[in-house]
């Protein structure tokens, strides 16, 4: 869909959101960047408690089709998802195909 056509139905009206949001409920009024929670666990760092954790978050933007509401998600920062998948643990793994 990011050329501009639904993989759907193959309309040519789509509706791009460059950061999908949801609601902050802890927050008036306040929102929050969708994301996808890739790896959550040790920095590496120590602090006053112990050893502290790190949260590795993928961004999502989404593109709506205007004739079905066909959706569909993409990862933003594939960075981070490349970095977690050569590091051990993480449970991210590259999948290629032969």
């Amino acid at each position: 869909m990011k050329d501009g056509t639904c993989t759907h139905c193959e309309g040519t009206e789509i509706y791009e959101i460059e950061e999908a949001r949801i609601p902050n409920y802890e927050s008036s009024n306040g929102v929050d960047a969708l994301t996808l929670t890739a790896h959550y666990g040790p920095s590496g760092e120590s602090g006053m408690f112990g050893a502290k954790s790190a949260r590795s978050v993928v961004r999502i933007s989404a593109y709506v089709c205007a004739a079905c509401a066909y959706t569909e998600l993409y990862a933003q920062n594939l960075d981070v998802l490349d970095r977690l998948a050569n590091t051990s643990g993480t449970g991210v793994h590259k999948v290629t195909r032969s």
